[in-house]
């Protein structure tokens, strides 16, 4: 026991090593909702619908080839605009990522005609005019201020912090400008490093872009002393912090990258090796005790056991295959069903305390779920929706339960089983997600969601936790 003690000691340390390493050289949030505005403008009916799914899908295309896109529908009625952007320090895949969590929460503002969510990698919008030179927007830009932390809250320090806020600002406005609509930059000074990103949308030329990060960068440098700021304007991106959340250059997060897999790999190896050992040291121990077990069972006159074998033998028929429960004879409970008496499997303890026609329902579901042909088993959502829907029928178990398969003769009981279940119940949960398919799949599915905080007749800005 004190070896085994000690091999685990020695793993759990390991495997606590390795998240602390390998985990930072893995992942960054790059996809975190940072704010949905969401027009004030509705629709009437779901005309404009299929227009707004079809630009959707083509923006969805090109930010899988390039990482940005734009497209418009004009005809037929009603004009739709789009657009899609990630920040350039995103790889590919993390791009896709980003946009596809921005499409799933855009639906949020239907039927508002016109919506522009901003994540933490990249930004979506649609509307209902061309708004791909739009620079800035007073009735929508928007900044979002942290708090001060650690020797931030030290007004003496205050002053310094401002101006290193400044400096590093304008350095990434710089830098944008000459790259061309991108940019990164830090300042040190002090105690302090603050880490700045700024991010023109492409559709801006030199001009606007230049207007955008400017205005941004104007109202940005008044959230010091907070430890973070972003700048949301409608042509452009700007975030500081004094913890570093951007990408590297191609250069070193190709270095970075692969000092994390060689970390990773390094450690698993060592892993394996220490968990094999320790698995083998485990597995042969319980072997022994096993057989240790099965001797005793066999041979020993002071067993602990209620029943001797001799008793269990006779008990079982010499172990027979029909007193097996839930083999053979199909077990207790498909014997009470077949027998329209299958109440009778429930605790006589409770008797007058449930539902009779709950308790046929439950077991009945049960012995659906059991069946041993997967093709005749129930989905999780029918098992939920046969619960909680009164009107929801249930069918008929075709088969005994963990009964060996191949031994049936194949025939149409389990499709048409299924879409009984299917065509009683489903009806409810297309109700559920028709809202959420919008911008997702058929536009047909549409229906209008009721008035709520998030849709009212003024912009809504809102502002959810972010990392």
């Amino acid at each position: 026991m004190q070896l085994s003690f000690t091999f685990s000691q020695n793993l759990t340390g390991l495997l606590v090593m390795f998240i602390l390493i390998v985990l930072p050289f893995s992942f960054a949030d790059r996809k975190s909702e940072i704010s949905l505005l969401c027009g004030s403008s509705k629709h009437i009916d779901n005309s404009y619908v299929p227009n707004i799914v079809k630009v959707m899908d083509s923006l969805q295309k090109q930010v899988g080839s390039r990482n940005w896109g734009s497209d418009s529908i004009t005809s037929p009625f009603h004009k739709i605009y789009g657009f899609a952007q990630c920040h350039d320090d995103l790889s590919s895949l993390d791009c896709k990522i980003c946009f596809c969590k921005g499409r799933d929460k855009l639906p949020r503002c239907l039927p508002a005609t016109s919506a522009r969510i901003y994540l933490s990698g990249c930004f979506i919008r649609y509307d209902k005019y061309n708004f791909f030179h739009e620079a800035i927007d007073p009735m929508n830009d928007a900044v979002i201020c942290g708090e001060p932390k650690h020797a931030l809250t030290d007004s003496i320090l205050h002053m310094k912090f401002k101006q290193l806020i400044a400096a590093v600002i304008h350095n990434v406005t710089a830098m944008a400008l000459g790259n061309g609509t991108f940019a990164t930059a830090e300042a040190k000074g002090g105690y302090f490093s603050v880490y700045a990103l700024a991010q023109c949308w492409n559709t801006l030329d030199r001009d606007e872009c230049r207007k955008c990060l400017v205005n941004a960068g104007s109202k940005l440098s008044q959230c010091a002393p907070g430890s973070e700021g972003r700048a949301l304007f409608t042509g452009c991106y700007m975030k500081y912090s004094t913890e570093i959340f951007f990408k590297k250059s191609v250069e070193s997060e190709a270095l970075y990258d692969n000092t994390g897999i060689i970390v990773a790999v390094t450690l698993s190896t060592v892993a394996f090796v220490v968990l094999a050992s320790f698995g083998a040291f485990i597995g042969y121990e319980r072997l022994s005790n096993r057989k240790g077990d099965k001797t005793n069972l066999l041979l020993s006159p002071n067993s602990s056991l209620s029943f001797t074998y001799e008793v269990l033998e006779k008990a079982t028929e010499y172990f027979d295959e029909s007193r097996k429960l839930g083999q053979g004879g199909a077990g207790s409970v498909w014997k009470h069903y077949k027998a329209s008496k299958i109440t009778d499997m429930v605790d006589p303890g409770l008797k007058g305390m449930f539902s009779q026609k709950q308790a046929e329902k439950v077991l009945q579901i049960g012995l659906l779920c059991t069946q041993a042909s997967s093709r005749l088993r129930p989905s999780m959502n029918e098992v939920v929706q046969m619960l909680i829907d009164a009107q929801c029928e249930i069918p008929s178990p075709k088969q005994p339960p963990f009964l060996n398969a191949s031994v049936l003769s194949p025939d149409s009981s389990a499709d048409s089983c299924i879409t009984e279940v299917s065509l009683t119940c489903n009806s409810v949960l297309n109700q559920q997600t028709a809202s959420q398919e919008v911008l997702l799949g058929d536009p047909s599915k549409f229906t209008h969601p009721t008035d709520s905080p998030r849709s009212r007749n003024s912009p809504i800005l809102e502002q959810p936790e972010t990392t």
